[in-house]
């Protein structure tokens, strides 16, 4: 909505755009950027809270085995699931953040400028 009212929105109408074209070509490329990184925290929380979710349910996965080798005490077991999921939230963020660079200009513009 915030993105809607801007004055290169309205440019794009009185230029006779249609409005899927001003979605696709104008407000999509201007509101994208800020949603990725945060999607990328949201992924990690997935990814963890995935444990909650297979202790309750008490569902096969890498989050029951979690468990069970917490309470069997199989620290070899808790040392590789844990690097599992610090390997996994790692990828979705360095993924986000890739991924909102290739999108945005200005954070690559931002990234060579401390080089």
């Amino acid at each position: 909505a915030e993105v809607m009212s801007q004055n290169y929105i309205r440019a794009a109408r009185i230029k006779g755009l249609s409005n899927r074209e001003i979605v696709t070509q104008h407000v999509m490329r201007n509101a994208i950027p800020p949603i990725i990184p945060k999607v990328g925290v949201q992924l990690s929380s997935m990814i963890t809270l995935a444990i909650i979710t297979e202790s309750i349910f008490n569902w096969p996965g890498i989050g029951r085995w979690l468990l069970d080798a917490l309470a069997n005490q199989d620290y070899a077991s808790i040392q590789a699931g844990v690097m599992v999921l610090a390997t996994l939230v790692l990828t979705a963020n360095i993924l986000s953040d890739l991924i909102g660079a290739m999108i945005n200009p200005l954070v690559r513009k931002e990234w060579y400028a401390n080089k």
